[in-house]
């Protein structure tokens, strides 16, 4: 062992009181935030960085410059240059365990290598908790598919395409067993089959919020079409099968996932027109399709205004 290496080893295990009770507290953090979907795959990531994260929490406990073993007068807050060694240190946060860490110049780029990967596994694990009460019939698949795929996105992509295709085949058989049922004993199966059809499309949307995520624009701009007619289909789907209820135009317009696709426009700089050409010359699938894309526009183009409207009058104040 190196004399740099020993008084660094020395330093890190002479932690007064104040710093012990301070580290258990983040321990205990730490213990709070295990993840449900994908602790396994956190754990592998934190073994197999090169970077040693528990040394790293401690030296910044302790103000010690990671470069040279120098302790430091004051907290380290910030970047900044050790006045011993003049070389830069770093101060970054594990986005799971929400330790501090001290990184040095020399592992700061493993350690946004390893950020990035925690920050993914982060938004993978909180869109499958945001739909728990969706997945919790179907975790068999969750697990098989798990075993198979080679990242946590992965493993979410192909189980949401698999889920959504269940329950539009689910809603498809719902709705045709309504078809030939009486007008009363219609509304109760019809409801069954439009809460699937919607349940599916938010599937869609899960497979949105990834593309996004990974700023897969033209994969993104693509399901927001597909979202928006199945939006609008499913209405006149339910409209069908429920004589007891008079549809109005708000009832059309209400259901577009207008927010998500506004927020998606004006991030990209996109007009309304755009998504329109885009939506125009897609071929969207949909099991149970009853409007023509043009058809279907009209009321998308009257929520998607609305929503802008909004927006500039209440969003950006």
């Amino acid at each position: 062992m190196s004399l740099f290496n020993f008084i660094k080893k020395q330093l890190i295990s002479s932690l007064n009181g104040k710093e012990i009770k301070e580290q258990s507290k983040i321990k205990k953090v730490s213990n709070n935030k295990k993840l449900l979907y994908f602790n396994e795959e956190y754990e592998n990531l934190k073994m197999s960085t090169p970077i040693n994260l528990e040394e790293a929490s401690k030296l910044f406990l302790s103000k010690v410059c990671c470069n040279c073993g120098y302790i430091l007068a004051k907290d380290i807050k910030g970047t900044t240059k050790c006045p011993e060694c003049k070389e830069k240190v770093y101060v970054r946060t594990d986005m799971i365990s929400k330790k501090k860490l001290v990184i040095g110049e020399k592992d700061i780029e493993k350690f946004n290598k390893y950020d990035k990967l925690v920050r993914e596994i982060l938004f993978i694990e909180r869109l499958m908790k945001n739909k728990e009460y969706i997945f919790r019939d179907y975790m068999e698949l969750f697990y098989s598919l798990k075993q198979k795929s080679s990242s946590v996105k992965d493993t979410v992509w192909q189980f949401s395409n698999k889920v959504g295709c269940e329950m539009d085949n689910m809603g498809y058989k719902q709705f045709m067993k309504a078809s030939k049922l009486e007008s009363t004993d219609r509304v109760l199966e019809n409801d069954n089959a439009i809460r699937n059809l919607e349940l599916a499309t938010l599937q869609y949307v899960a497979l949105y919020e990834i593309a996004n995520y990974e700023k897969k624009n033209e994969i993104a701009f693509n399901l927001l079409t597909d979202i928006a007619y199945r939006d609008i289909q499913i209405v006149v789907l339910d409209k069908e099968g429920n004589p007891f209820h008079e549809f109005e135009m708000e009832d059309y317009i209400n259901k577009v996932h207008s927010a998500l696709t506004m927020e998606f426009l004006e991030k990209n700089n996109y007009t309304i027109d755009e998504f329109k050409n885009k939506f125009l010359e897609n071929r969207h699938p949909f099991i149970l399709p009853r409007l023509s894309n043009e058809e279907t526009w009209k009321y998308i183009e009257k929520a998607l205004k609305r929503q802008q409207t909004w927006n500039k009058n209440y969003c950006k104040k």
